[in-house]
């Protein structure tokens, strides 16, 4: 799977960003420098207020297994959030290409709970 998803390159939109402590840039520069834990940390809050490019962002996390435990369909749930949001759609994609059937319905019920709770219920 690392192959498939080395052609996906960690997204640098984020223009507009809510005001917060955390900062898109300094999860791109994390994630570049190699420090995938404090990428997430700076992600998710984004990821959280509806930021497309951190959602697509965790997304890859997840399908790398970067800081976080390896999930096909946690990076699926992510990425395809990021697309209902106007974000990039190819690692939506690339994921479902090496997923079953039945891991693409999961990561997308999860993906509707998490967007039904206003992004508080996506663990």
């Amino acid at each position: 799977m690392k192959h498939i998803l080395a052609s996906v390159m960690i997204f640098l939109g984020g223009a507009s960003l809510p005001a917060t402590g955390q900062s898109f840039s300094d999860g791109v520069n994390a994630y570049n420098a190699g420090n995938y834990i404090a990428a997430y940390e700076n992600f998710k809050p984004l990821a959280e207020q509806g930021n497309a490019s951190a959602q697509y962002n965790l997304g890859l996390t997840y399908g790398r297994g970067l800081g976080v435990p390896l999930s096909n369909v946690k990076a699926h749930m992510w990425a395809n959030i990021a697309a209902a949001n106007g974000g990039n759609a190819s690692l939506r994609d690339i994921m479902a290409e090496i997923m079953t059937s039945a891991q693409i319905a999961e990561a997308q019920r999860l993906a509707r709970i998490c967007m039904a709770s206003d992004y508080q219920d996506c663990d």
